[in-house]
């Protein structure tokens, strides 16, 4: 059922979560911790892309070194940041290789997720994270339709309930110590589970076909005769009207904080090219690159274009914790979702489209040499369209015109039932 909502322009939110002056001293923390591993990382994406390395170890590193409790409650060992926090060092991560802060997409959400039921699988995710093992994506098929599933859930002769199917988008599960994984019974109803990687039966194949984000562990999963019972699996709730909405914002805001950091880096990579070339084009205004008006006119658009990018995600991020921190029986709660959905679909348009102008735009500042496979200037591009093609913008800025003009519901999540 929907939730009923009162006209959601008619009063700003006023129970917000206090942003604290140290949090951004806490992202700071955070992404210096991390520095040495984000520094390695960015020195060796361009001969990863090139070579078509998967980055186990990098991801291995950073696990040994805590991030995957970074949103895990202090006091189940983890850093306790806010979803703002998180995201922040995301983007830094994403800056250094996008593929790897992609593959944490589906760890990052199990524990907001977890966070936002409170059921019973949250404190089990919190100790997970918090010993350092990693959560992926098993439960997405190649049709994309996400209420029909052809994974099944049936009894064997031994009388276990067994899981058979393969999955598809499996974002992260080649690093991951557990996967999502969903099946649909004998009487029809759709069950997900958490299960092991390396469960009898589940084979995990590195064989995505995307043109870009090679290095995010996505590909497909087998399950054959995959045993559910209660001593190596996890039963994944329903969780309820008003908290799956907020889970799909964070979603969104995940693969947003991918492109961010994708933008930053495409920048990055188009400075430290023009500073070491030592010629310029004939038809050039300086014999320095560095020096030439034009070439300085094109860095500081993409470096423009990436600010938009960056300071309209700080904005709804922000947006993103107030929410998070009403209950959601609270009497201003609907009126925030909804603000809330809005601003995420709006900050997806910019963001995308920016990230987009940046990574074509970096291309206007060389020649020929700019284009060797040796330094991977285009899987900036790549890997920015690649993200962007995750529930595709033209259909939310819809969403948000069709909510200004007619006060209808927007559509939250990815689809409508029967889709």
């Amino acid at each position: 059922m929907p939730l009923e909502r009162p006209h959601r322009f008619a009063s700003p939110l006023t129970a917000q979560k206090s942003w604290s002056p140290q949090a951004g001293s806490r992202v700071d923390n955070a992404i210096r911790r991390f520095a040495p591993e984000f520094a390695q990382i960015k020195s060796t994406a361009a001969a990863r892309e090139t070579e078509g390395e998967q980055p186990d170890a990098a991801i291995a590193g950073l696990v040994e070194q805590g991030f995957g409790r970074l949103s895990v409650p202090r006091e189940f060992g983890g850093d306790g940041l806010l979803p703002s926090e998180v995201l922040a060092v995301l983007v830094a991560l994403a800056r250094a290789d996008s593929n790897i802060a992609h593959a944490f997409r589906p760890h990052v959400n199990a524990i907001e997720s977890a966070f936002l039921s409170q059921d019973a699988n949250t404190n089990w995710i919190y100790a997970q994270a918090a010993q350092g093992r990693i959560f992926g994506s098993g439960s997405n098929e190649r049709h994309g339709a996400v209420s029909r599933v052809s994974s099944t859930i049936t009894r064997s002769p031994s009388g276990d309930r067994v899981l058979n199917g393969t999955k598809y988008f499996t974002t992260g599960s080649l690093f991951a110590d557990w996967t999502s994984a969903s099946g649909v019974t004998e009487d029809g109803t759709v069950e997900v589970f958490f299960v092991p990687t390396d469960a009898p039966g589940v084979t995990v194949h590195p064989d995505w076909g995307g043109f870009g984000q090679r290095g995010s562990g996505s590909g497909s999963i087998t399950f054959a005769g995959v045993r559910l019972d209660e001593a190596t699996t996890r039963r994944v709730e329903q969780q309820a009207t008003g908290v799956q909405e907020v889970i799909f914002a964070f979603w969104q805001l995940v693969l947003l904080a991918v492109e961010v950091g994708i933008a930053q880096s495409a920048v990055d990579d188009a400075v430290a090219y023009v500073r070491a070339r030592d010629h310029n084009f004939s038809h050039g205004l300086s014999a320095s690159p560095a020096e030439d008006p034009v070439i300085q006119s094109v860095i500081g658009e993409a470096s423009s274009l990436a600010f938009s990018a960056e300071s309209a995600f700080a904005h709804v991020t922000r947006l993103y914790d107030q929410v998070h921190g009403i209950p959601t029986d609270s009497p201003e709660y609907p009126a925030a979702l909804t603000r809330l959905s809005l601003s995420v679909f709006q900050a997806q348009a910019v963001i995308v489209d920016a990230t987009l102008a940046v990574t074509t735009k970096i291309f206007d500042v060389g020649g020929a040499t700019e284009i060797e496979r040796r330094s991977a200037l285009d899987r900036h591009w790549r890997n920015a369209r690649t993200v962007a093609q995750h529930n595709p913008h033209r259909f939310r800025v819809r969403e948000v015109g069709s909510t200004l003009l007619t006060d209808s519901e927007p559509d939250y999540g990815w689809g409508r039932p029967g889709q």
